[in-house]
């Protein structure tokens, strides 16, 4: 039981209700907590025994039943008993050897009562004592609890809500966030701590735990500390942890730190709250931004400046994209889509991380499964190493990705540098054409520059209409004679370009026979009316193909 609401055994010996009482058994047990009191004389009790009594007894009900008086304790060892005070001479003339033994085997304190005590009194003393313990309780409780919420009323922060809880409780308090990583400490945080603590715990379910203790070792020196979480409702925010540098922590000071943790998750909660207002706000900005819809550089400057974006430099953008999201969310039930949020929260947290530690200069936005990403650069930088850097900081994001979500991919598309920040769609544009045609190209989770897609550029940029002409007269034939006849000629004409044209080549890669890839060569050429060993029509061809892959793509 908690020592807050009740006293050991041990004190209650040293109260002038219990002069005269010796303990005669079960000595082990005096650091029992007694918090409720009750009498036993009827054969029944055991089901009224709650944890935490301490039972009186003149042993009337168990005086002729040696069997009763030997499973007595075991019994009321079960349900949590504090302990068990006897008055013999009326009924017992001594406390049986078999009780006294029960006593020791589950440490049971079991306390012999002089003849002239009386149960009255030891009732009354018992509860004088737990009313006396728990009005001062309930007392510092409200001291504390006015104290954290003056924090509140004055528009303090988690800082203030640290220092607040620091002095409640004697010892340095750090406040930390759901990742481990420091918010806020209290000014008496020794520096080597400070300067080096990050929250790692081998258990991080807090829905198993309310509090815990652990050992912290910096240096040559352990010092233990109580951590609780910082909750509001199944949302975990972050921790508390108290360090015992000063003195050990007093059954009050878990009261102070629940209180100081309620309060920390009310500030986090309205941090948030604020913070998805500005999110929401950068967001528009950005994606105004990227789509053109800021006509002068003027009121582009404007408009950042309440969100603290510092666009004296310029920027290069990239694009970060959530795989096969379609299928992701298609799998996700209404019951799952919590966790797709909390996916891409982590995803935002991991860019964030990334670029924090590589010491980055950034603006973030998302739109619906992309991350918009604008990374800081130098006007006066040649276009290579724009380039470089660039591929550099797309490198480590996919490393970091990849770290924090293994079951998902994430593939990257990098935009042309452009000086003028207004042209900055230019830039989105050519992202998202890279990051989606390099899915094609090279498969999922890759990073592809706009400036790396080769022919495709061109590709990219011709009308539907004409691209779907081009294709009738090429692909489309070939696609469906295949389809009506189950053959293989498009595979046997991916596989010939390849090859580049050795037809041995193909045969091997495709294990069919030398002759098989000559009749299907020749029905190509038959059905398209193309010459293979024209190199004008064969790149007709070629092109062809990748439209069909950029087709198959979109659709």
């Amino acid at each position: 039981m908690d020592a807050l609401y009740g006293f050991s055994v041990e004190y209650a010996l040293t109260l002038d209700c219990f002069y005269g009482a010796k303990v005669v058994g079960g000595r082990e047990g005096l650091n029992r907590i007694i918090t409720s009191v009750n009498v036993m004389e009827v054969p029944d009790v055991l089901p009224w025994v709650k944890e935490g009594q301490l039972l009186l007894t003149t042993g009337f009900s168990i005086k002729d039943d040696p069997v009763a008086q030997e499973q007595l304790i075991p019994e009321l060892a079960k349900r949590g008993l504090a302990a068990l005070a006897v008055k013999p001479k009326r009924y017992l003339d001594v406390i049986p050897v078999a009780m006294i033994d029960a006593a020791n085997e589950h440490a049971i304190p079991l306390i012999e009562l002089p003849p002239d005590a009386s149960h009255p009194k030891l009732l009354q003393g018992i509860y004088t004592e737990l009313v006396n313990r728990q009005t001062s309780l309930l007392k510092k409780t409200v001291e504390a609890h006015e104290q954290i919420m003056a924090v509140l009323l004055e528009g303090g922060g988690l800082r203030e809500v640290a220092g607040a809880l620091s002095r409640l409780v004697s010892n340095p308090a750090i406040i930390f966030d759901a990742d481990g990583k420091i918010l806020a400490t209290s000014p008496n945080v020794p520096p080597l701590i400070h300067s080096n603590r990050c929250l790692k715990l081998a258990d991080n379910n807090s829905k198993k735990w309310r509090m815990k203790r652990e050992t912290l070792i910096t240096g040559d020196k352990k010092v233990c500390q109580v951590i609780c979480p910082v909750v509001h409702g199944s949302t975990l925010f972050g921790y508390i942890a108290v360090l015992e540098e000063n003195r050990p922590l007093r059954e009050i000071d878990l009261i102070s730190i629940e209180q100081a943790s309620t309060l920390a998750a009310l500030v986090l909660l309205n941090r948030e709250a604020v913070k998805g207002v500005e999110t929401k706000y950068r967001n528009e900005l950005l994606y105004d931004w990227i789509q053109g819809d800021i006509q002068s550089l003027d009121e582009l400057l404007e408009r950042a400046a309440p969100v603290g974006w510092d666009l004296e430099d310029s920027f290069n953008l990239l694009l970060i994209g959530i795989d096969k999201y379609e299928q992701v969310l298609s799998g996700s039930s209404k019951a799952n889509n919590t966790a797709l949020i909390k996916l891409k929260e982590q995803l935002r947290r991991t860019i964030v991380n990334v670029m924090e530690q590589n010491h980055e200069f950034y603006i973030l936005g998302e739109r619906g499964h992309h991350f918009i990403l604008l990374v800081r650069v130098k006007a006066t930088w040649s276009n290579r190493a724009i380039k470089e850097k660039m591929h550099k900081v797309a490198s480590n994001l996919q490393q970091g990705l990849r770290q924090s979500a293994p079951k998902i991919t994430c593939s990257i598309g990098i935009g042309r540098f452009y000086p003028n920040l207004l042209d900055m769609k230019q830039s989105y544009l050519e992202a998202r054409r890279a990051m989606e045609i390099g899915r094609i190209v090279k498969g999922d989770g890759q990073v592809t520059h706009f400036d790396d897609l080769g022919i495709y550029r061109l590709l990219c940029q011709g009308t539907q209409e004409e691209m779907r002409r081009f294709l009738e007269e090429t692909f489309l034939p070939l696609q469906d004679y295949d389809r009506a006849h189950h053959t293989e000629l498009i595979p046997t004409l991916e596989m010939f370009f390849k090859c580049n044209g050795n037809i041995s080549k193909v045969a091997r890669e495709m294990f069919a026979h030398y002759n098989t890839v000559v009749y299907r060569l020749e029905k190509i050429q038959e059905i398209t009316g193309i010459n293979l060993d024209d190199p004008e029509q064969r790149l007709n061809l070629q092109v062809a193909l990748k439209i069909a892959q950029m087709e198959a793509y979109s659709s």
